[in-house]
């Protein structure tokens, strides 16, 4: 085999003056680079192990007091001695650094060969994940699974790129965004609730926080959730080598130098995913996922490749999460959720509240579902939506303890009733939630919405109903 390495060196009279006076020859410089361990000795350089053909050129540049060096060194021997002449071109380069010089590469084929040997293990472990991933997203979503569970950008992505050749859409995908699919962690619940949790119990130690509460708030990724139980490694282990291969695969595609240090950590990093990847594809068969985590799977999946939606989503499973509690839907229902949601708003709800939320839930199932252009200015006007719906949820269990507690009451009073009445002790952000319904159906205070005006302001925390009709379940 024959590997070239070249390089030109500039040596500038203002910033290296004493360098400048003493290499005004080809022999001068070649000083410069013998040492104990490195000899020039008729157009040969050689360490104590490899001897290479060496060519050195002395150029001026022009209306300038500088001169450069070119230099050849070429490599003619097999692939078993390939790391003496790696050594060589390290002390050389070590040598001109030290001395301060610019140096600029013009071939570096000793580079290019490391950078073949490991791109062909990147180009497997690569192609092993695109596999890895189809097989289980097909498994459980079907054919379409990345048409219909992709945002807009992964959309745009897609569509716009050069390779459309590939009749695998999968193949258009970027390298770190297959990571992504599978080592991201996506937080299901809004981590401010945990505040509220937590100083909930610090006003209150009778009130224990249990385990499975705070489980809910830690972000999982789908290969925590899917695949931690069948394999002994955890997302972090598996997202920080996939992180190190695509830096390192940058690094080649860029094609910047590239060492035999890098090749061997993208060895060993291959080799450490593609055990990983081994022990779960051999067990994904084993794997049964039900209908609400194919939802929370096509969910994840956007989650992860679009903030904006993530946190739109994360509304929406609270806002679901509440209407659950307050009507006492089972978690069984998963499947039946959205016709049980209808038959309820119906009947709890004005016209225009309901139409509200029915737009959400259609603009939810948009998001996961659907191939629809979404633009953030939508998505961000649909979070503050479900909000305000939200608020409309907690109105009718407010309206129920004001006539279970005879239309007259305190704040503490209700929080009680509504306590009692969902079986389940209030979160700071409940509590919260009722203050703001009433705020925002009463013109006794600022933050009145102008519309339903039902509750009166009796001063000391009490409150009194305006209406008398039970508008409660």
């Amino acid at each position: 085999m024959e590997l070239v390495n070249e390089y030109l060196i500039v040596i500038d009279k203002i910033t290296s003056p004493p360098l400048y006076k003493v290499c005004t020859t080809e022999e001068s410089f070649n000083k410069l680079l013998v040492n104990e361990d490195l000899s020039i000795v008729n157009s040969k350089i050689s360490n104590k192990s490899i001897s290479c053909k060496y060519i050195i050129k002395l150029g001026h540049v022009k209306d300038k007091e500088q001169r450069f060096f070119y230099i050849s060194i070429t490599y003619s021997d097999n692939d078993n001695k390939l790391i003496y002449f790696d050594s060589l071109i390290s002390n050389i380069k070590h040598i001109l650094f030290s001395d301060g010089l610019s140096v600029e590469t013009l071939r570096d084929d000793l580079s290019f060969y490391y950078s073949q040997l490991a791109y062909s293990k990147i180009h497997k472990i690569e192609n092993f994940m695109r596999k890895f991933i189809t097989y289980f997203m097909i498994k459980n979503l079907g054919k379409n699974w990345l048409d219909e569970s992709s945002p807009r950008q992964i959309k745009e992505a897609l569509d716009k790129s050069k390779r459309k050749d590939y009749m695998d859409r999968l193949q258009q995908l970027d390298f770190i965004h297959l990571g992504d699919l599978l080592f991201k962690s996506f937080q299901e619940q809004d981590i401010s609730k945990l505040s509220n949790l937590i100083t909930r119990y610090k006003n209150d130690k009778k009130n224990d926080i249990s385990l499975d509460s705070l489980i809910e708030f830690i972000p999982k990724s789908n290969w925590d959730k899917f695949f931690k139980d069948t394999v002994e490694c955890d997302d972090k282990f598996l997202q920080e080598r996939w992180k190190e291969l695509y830096d390192l695969r940058n690094k080649i595609a860029h094609t910047s130098s590239f060492s035999k240090d890098d090749f061997v950590k993208i060895d060993k990093l291959t080799q450490e995913v593609e055990e990983k990847l081994n022990q779960a594809f051999e067990n994904i068969d084993n794997i049964e996922i039900n209908d609400e985590d194919k939802e929370q799977l096509s969910e994840s999946i956007i989650a992860n490749l679009n903030e904006d939606i993530g946190s739109f989503l994360r509304e929406w499973n609270e806002y679901e999460k509440t209407i659950r509690t307050i009507y006492q839907i089972e978690d069984s229902e998963k499947s039946r959720f959205f016709s049980v949601l209808n038959n309820i708003l119906k009947k709890d709800f004005d016209e225009s509240t309901f139409n509200e939320i029915k737009l959400l839930q259609q603009y939810r199932n948009n998001l996961v579902h659907n191939t629809e252009d979404i633009k953030q200015e939508s998505i961000l006007k649909n979070i503050e939506k479900i909000r305000k719906v939200l608020y409309s949820t907690w109105k009718i269990q407010v309206l129920k303890a004001f006539h279970e507690l005879g239309g007259e009451t305190e704040l503490k009073d209700i929080y009680q009733n509504i306590k009692n009445n969902l079986g389940k002790d209030l979160t700071l952000s409940d509590e919260s939630a009722i203050r703001k319904t009433i705020y925002f159906h009463s013109s006794d205070v600022e933050l009145f919405q102008g519309k339903e005006d039902l509750f009166e302001k009796l001063g000391n925390g009490k409150w009194k109903i305006r209406i008398t009709k039970n508008p409660a379940p």
